[in-house]
């Protein structure tokens, strides 16, 4: 990156669980400690209470899809790296044989989404949101008649990851609070 960008920079990896420790580590970069800690500390308690109502829920996760909205007509897989909240909290629908690390997701056919019938669609965009009521095939799937269809909410950016941020961590509060 830095040889890309001309300046100095540090990347540092972050998933769900080592979120608390990346600010942390840029608390210490940048000399903010105190405000690094209390940011940890909430993405801590926030992960902690989330995998609580995850065990207590034991094997009854609601079955999602997500359609991420970015290209054509695709999912985030089960297993993949932009499905890291989808596959946390629910029984994520979407198998596919090479989940890809792409944030746009594998490309799926609406055959296949009708045959995967989830309890739960999810859109990672207000397009393809958009699409339950200009494309009738979408209507004889099991969660637009029960209207469990949802609309991740996206300021400043979509909160199931996209990019996968710390934003992530209102991601987790929403999902688990609108699913269980």
């Amino acid at each position: 990156l830095q040889a890309q960008l001309g300046i100095p920079c540090v990347f540092i990896e972050s998933t769900l669980e080592s979120l608390p420790e990346t600010y942390r580590k840029l608390g210490a970069l940048l000399g903010l400690e105190e405000r690094a800690e209390t940011l940890a500390s909430f993405c801590e308690e926030t992960y902690n209470r989330t995998l609580s109502v995850m065990e207590q829920l034991g094997d009854n996760k609601a079955q999602v899809i997500y359609i991420p909205g970015y290209e054509e007509l695709s999912v985030l897989a089960k297993g993949s790296y932009h499905a890291e909240i989808i596959d946390l909290l629910c029984d994520n629908a979407a198998v596919v044989e090479e989940p890809t690390s792409r944030g746009t997701g594998n490309p799926v056919s609406m055959e296949q989404l009708a045959l995967w019938d989830s309890e739960y669609v999810i859109f990672g965009t207000a397009e393809s949101y958009a699409t339950l009521e200009t494309d009738p095939a979408w209507e004889h799937m099991r969660a637009v008649k029960e209207g469990k269809c949802l609309l991740v909410p996206a300021q400043p950016q979509n909160w199931l990851g996209s990019p996968p941020g710390a934003q992530r961590i209102l991601g987790l509060i929403w999902l688990t609070g609108v699913l269980y």
